[in-house]
């Protein structure tokens, strides 16, 4: 063994700057695959960690208005309940910082129980209030950003008086015209200061409400002078306590007192974030996929170097076990500080993650240290190089001979080649230089950088392809259910008249909706399947068309056309086990009896009229007629416009003319979903092109140095100079050629799977969109083919024939 190891410990010397770029190789691909790992298990639990970090609420008694109070002592018992952690009394109170805001503050005027970091509120900035200060207060991070104000920041409050406040309540159920003025905010006006900004899980939800917070000294000092109603204490029940707890609560204040969990964000908020959480995993995927390919070749490079000296070795007495662990001891300190870095590189990148929702969720962003995906990742990654090390140096070893032995006789392709290459040296060459096996048994010395440039180009074109898309499915309503370019409501107080607008010559389409009543005549609506029962949270809704046609949008199957038939969303189609052909029943219970419809699904409908676009229930006319009877309503008038109506001063003009005018469609929350992916694409995209430049360029100075005889020989032989480095063109036109072959229909593949499952999980018609610079690829993949050459190229110019054979 002594002899391996002066062997071993000569070749580190030798080989330190080639080591070094192996150590590099690894910690860059490795650290990506393990900072996206760690980055998609850091997303996936952001949003329970903020929950938990903010400690809020879990449940609310209130009364059923800002009018009634809760009863006295209700704080005391709801406190002494055995299962609840935490509680807080609100007050509510008419305060704004603008007298254009909602009237809306909180002021806490009792807290109890155990709270996370001791404290009621999880502030970002600053720090909590002082309850016997009358003068300041806390606001949370939406509030923040729509001041512009931190702490230690000055605010002057407006605020109203009860007889305001009843007035505001009762114009809520009058018409416009019937409304009464309140006035100016008549209330007190305190100048106050910020003197914390606090985080709700709200504030990471999709549309966070700005809102202040006052402490016990303020309410003291101001809200007998302004309205205020004492109706509300959240409460935080021990973990799988809520149910006991919410029994409890209803049984001892009765009806008159609502006890229910906070309004949830959390199936809207882990959709988005599921998403994250796989697109990272499908990145590190990815990003393994294409590192193995370059670091595979940058240790097959050391094993083929060192099986060229196996005779020498074997002088020594050195057997083919004991060549095996040399050549694993030769790149073991590569792949040691290889790993080590690769754990480095993932903790930098930690605070780069995560992004978008789960970045809002996270209550303690920056660096991050996940021990457990880092150093399991480090071992996997250390276990795999030394064993792919080992396979390779031993596979080297045996194959060295036969190899000497095959690259004395041209390969069927390259004799085909030869042929096709019309018989210029250039070309005969270049091409055997592509296709021949290589002295050791190997096969191609560029091969490598064939499937490195082809995952390269899969990769850009791919995740192109999909942020492209992503972009598109944004810019295009139509794609998730609104196929119209405006909506007029029916708003209170004023009569949308269909004749005018079917009239107007700015619409080239008009179609109304219809759907269940909503105020005291709303009906609960059910839907029952083969699957079970579900509760709708969604109003039936019929389209009538009066000018062209604006028809909802569907995934599958067709509009409904009669009283017996239904189009549904797949987020109900899911609840009930139904699919088309499907017979459901609709049943709707309103101020009448039940009346129950069995309707046949015929379609599989896009809703953007819902937080959802997944839970839309399209009927025809007389099915809603048969459902609802009566108890229906015209809920709005879609228009699309005409070409030359579009302009801003148009849509202004008919935003003036037809009250509840609004021009595009509002987002649904899980299709909005896919802007928590960011870069995500776009950095997957730079990565592997990184990788595939990198396999192609260390493939062509590899195949360069496993040739020098061969090269020589040629030289010796009469090819000149400028004939071997058009030969290396030719060389490097193949792999380039061979690469975009495979990789652009690949990618074509691999980008229509990942967009239509995207658009499967947030429900939108998959559409394929590429972005212009995608096809760069193309040229891009050649010239970096031909840079590719530079190196091996002046390397060929500078070589001398005599020197490279008298050395064999």
């Amino acid at each position: 063994m002594s002899a391996v190891w002066l062997w071993v410990r000569a070749e580190w010397r030798r080989r330190l700057v080639s080591l070094a770029a192996v150590a590099l190789l690894i910690a860059v691909s490795g650290g990506a695959v393990l900072a996206a790992v760690a980055g998609a298990r850091r997303t996936d639990t952001a949003f329970a960690r903020g929950a938990a970090a903010t400690a809020e609420p879990d449940l609310e008694v209130s009364t059923f208005d800002f009018i009634s109070t809760l009863p006295d002592g209700a704080f005391a018992r709801i406190v002494a309940d055995p299962d609840v952690a935490s509680a807080r009394s609100y007050v509510f109170l008419g305060l704004a910082p603008d007298p254009s805001d909602s009237f809306f503050s909180i002021g806490i005027a009792e807290r109890a129980g155990t709270f996370t970091g001791d404290d009621d509120v999880f502030i970002v900035d600053g720090r909590n209030l002082d309850d016997a200060a009358d003068d300041e207060i806390i606001v949370n991070e939406a509030m923040a950003d729509q001041l512009g104000k931190g702490p230690r920041d000055q605010v002057a409050l407006w605020s109203q008086t009860d007889e305001q406040f009843q007035i505001l309540a009762a114009n809520e159920s009058r018409a416009p015209s019937e409304q009464a003025d309140p006035g100016p905010p008549a209330g007190p006006r305190p100048t106050v200061t910020i003197v914390g900004v606090f985080r709700t899980i709200e504030d990471v939800s999709d549309n966070p409400d700005p809102f202040l917070a006052v402490g016990p000294g303020f309410l003291d000092a101001y809200a007998d002078d302004m309205w205020n109603c004492a109706c509300g204490i959240g409460v935080r029940a021990r973990p799988g306590a809520s149910d006991a707890v919410i029994e409890r609560l209803q049984a001892a204040f009765g009806d008159s007192v609502s006890v229910q969990p906070v309004e949830g964000f959390e199936a809207r908020v882990a959709d988005a974030i599921g998403l994250q959480t796989g697109v990272l995993l499908v990145t590190a995927l990815a990003c393994a996929l294409a590192g193995s390919v370059v670091v595979i070749q940058a240790l097959a490079r050391q094993m083929a170097l060192a099986a060229a000296e196996r005779e020498a070795r074997r002088a020594l007495g050195i057997t083919r076990r004991q060549e095996a662990c040399a050549g694993l001891a030769l790149v073991a300190p590569a792949l040691v500080v290889g790993a080590v870095g690769a754990v480095a590189m993932a903790w930098l990148a930690s605070a780069l993650l995560p992004v978008g929702l789960a970045g809002r969720a996270e209550p303690y962003p920056g660096f991050d240290l996940d021990g457990s995906v880092l150093v399991l990742g480090a071992a996997v990654l250390l276990a795999s190089a030394a064993i792919v090390s080992v396979v390779l140096a031993s596979w080297t070893a045996r194959a060295r001979r036969s190899g000497q032995r095959a690259a004395r006789s041209p390969a069927r392709s390259s004799r085909w080649l030869t042929r096709l290459a019309g018989g210029s040296p250039a070309r005969v060459v270049g091409l055997n230089l592509a296709t021949r096996r290589s002295g050791g048994g190997s096969g191609s010395p560029v091969f490598a950088g064939v499937v490195g440039l082809a995952l390269g180009i899969i990769g850009m074109i791919a995740a192109g392809l999909v942020d492209g898309s992503i972009d598109h499915v944004l810019a295009t309503p139509r794609l998730y259910g609104a196929d119209y370019d405006a909506k007029i409501k029916d708003e209170p107080g004023s009569v949308l008249d269909i004749d005018a607008i079917v009239a107007d010559p700015r619409f080239d389409a008009v179609t109304a909706t219809r759907a269940t009543a909503t105020g005291d005549n709303a009906a609960s609506t059910t839907l029952i399947g083969p699957g079970g029962e579900a509760t709708v949270e969604v109003d039936p809704e019929v389209f009538v068309s009066y000018k062209g046609s604006i028809a909802p949008v569907l995934l599958e199957g067709r509009a409904p056309n009669g009283p017996a038939e239904v189009a549904l969303g797949p987020g109900l189609l899911d609840a009930v086990g139904a699919t088309i052909g499907t017979s459901v029943k609709l049943s709707d219970v309103g101020v009448l009896d039940a009346v129950v419809v069995d309707a046949v699904v015929v379609g599989v409908v896009v809703s953007p009229g819902n937080d959802s676009s997944e839970r839309g229930l399209v009927l025809d006319g007389p099915g809603l007629d048969l459902l609802v009877g009566e108890l229906q309503e015209l809920r709005s008038v879609l228009v699309r416009l005409a070409p030359d109506a579009r302009d801003d001063a148009t849509l202004q003009a008919l935003a003036d003319e037809y009250p509840g005018f609004s021009a595009g469609a509002e987002t649904p929350a899980n299709v909005e979903n896919l802007r928590e992916l960011g870069g995500v694409p776009a950095a997957l995209a730079i990565f592997l092109a990184g990788i595939g430049a990198v396999a192609l360029v260390y493939a062509m100075h590899t195949a360069t140095r496993q040739r020098r005889r061969e090269l020589a020989i040629h030289r010796a032989l009469g090819i000149s100079r400028a004939q071997l480095s058009r030969a290396l063109a030719w060389q490097a036109a193949l792999v380039a050629g061979l690469a975009l072959a495979v990789g652009v229909p690949v990618g074509l593949v691999a980008a229509r799977i990942v967009v239509y499952d995207l658009a499967e999980r947030v429900t939108v018609v998959p559409s394929v969109s590429a972005p212009a610079w995608v096809w760069l690829t193309v040229p891009a993949a050649l010239v970096l083919a031909a840079v590719a050459t530079l190196g091996p190229t002046h390397s060929v110019r500078r070589l001398r024939p005599s020197d490279v054979l008298r050395a064999e």
